[in-house]
């Protein structure tokens, strides 16, 4: 398929193994942040793809921008935590 004229080029999707790779973990391991934190993605049938401009977004809303103030028990959300992680875990792990 090629791209019309005029129209900007659609880069490839990448698969959860590619995401995989550049956040350095496992492909079983994006599929469960992709499902625990409801991940902008690409559904073609059964198959997972992601955008790169999705993987950016993926990536700055996992990004620390400063240190915790005060750790509690209480779910961390857009604090660079992984699912499952609050702000005590979060705290420790630095």
């Amino acid at each position: 398929m090629s791209a019309r004229r005029g129209s900007a080029a659609v880069e490839p999707l990448l698969t959860e193994k590619d995401l995989a790779e550049i956040l350095q973990t496992s492909a079983a391991q994006v599929a469960k942040w992709r499902r625990a934190k409801n991940w902008p993605h690409v559904r073609l049938g059964r198959d997972v793809r992601y955008r790169p401009e999705q993987v950016r977004d993926i990536i700055d809303g996992q990004t620390v921008a400063g240190g915790m103030t005060s750790p509690t028990s209480a779910p961390v959300q857009g604090h660079g935590a992984l699912p499952g992680q609050n702000a005590r875990s979060v705290a420790r792990s630095r």
